[in-house]
């Protein structure tokens, strides 16, 4: 265990968050994983804090689209919507993921289940190409560093 206060169960969550933060901007395919393992440390702390909670189902979700697992970013991302359904970053990931999945009507629904269907689907235009562009590099990256 990286971080460990018995006291200060929100402070973990926290600490978990900003390392799993500090793994997913390093790009590559371990820091991905490292990243998914740091979110999940966070949410295994079972904090009180619903909106910190959401995040790391989101962020967990947005390391799991990175690696091409889309059905787990899914998942968190529906995780995260059961907490705050009002969680744009978790309905555009969520989305995207379920596009990737071949299940369109799903994603369109997830998407209009949003708090603004305009400004989401601004949020996803917007996103997407980057959102393509670095998970291509990463897959670039991988096979280059680490499945030759």
């Amino acid at each position: 265990m990286m971080y460990d206060d018995d006291e200060d169960i929100e402070g973990n969550a926290t600490y978990y968050k900003e390392d799993g933060n500090m793994e997913y901007k390093k790009g590559t395919k371990e820091g991905f994983y490292k990243a998914i393992i740091s979110y999940t440390e966070g949410l295994t702390q079972q904090c009180e804090n619903k909106e910190l909670n959401a995040q790391l189902f989101c962020n967990r979700a947005a390391a799991q689209f990175s690696i091409g697992n889309f059905r787990r970013a899914t998942n968190d991302c529906k995780a995260s919507l059961s907490i705050d359904p009002t969680y744009v970053k978790a309905i555009t990931r969520g989305a995207l993921s379920l596009q990737k999945l071949k299940k369109h009507a799903r994603s369109d629904r997830m998407v209009r289940q949003g708090p603004s269907y305009r400004q989401t689907q601004q949020i996803i235009h917007r996103n997407e190409d980057k959102i393509l562009e670095e998970n291509k590099r990463a897959r670039a990256r991988c096979t280059e560093s680490c499945c030759s």
